[in-house]
């Protein structure tokens, strides 16, 4: 019994998948699920960001976004 925990993995995404099958609404829920959890992320990556620039800017060297938006000859 102690290799079955290599089998798990296999057998809970054949679990989820049964699932599935038999209640299609289970996938909306769990692609809604997703997409709001990549919301959740994408908001978190932007608090970091914006942390990163005071920081940057409370030591003087400029911000985020001079470093990523400098502008290059005319452009």
């Amino acid at each position: 019994m102690g290799s079955f925990k290599y089998y798990i993995p296999g057998l809970l995404l054949l679990g989820g998948s049964f699932l599935i099958i038999a209640f299609p609404q289970i996938l909306v829920a769990i692609v809604a699920a997703m997409v709001f959890m990549a919301g959740i992320t994408a908001l978190g990556l932007g608090n970091m960001m914006k942390n990163y620039e005071q920081e940057l800017k409370n030591r003087g060297e400029g911000g985020f976004a001079e470093m990523f938006f400098r502008r290059r000859g005319r452009w």
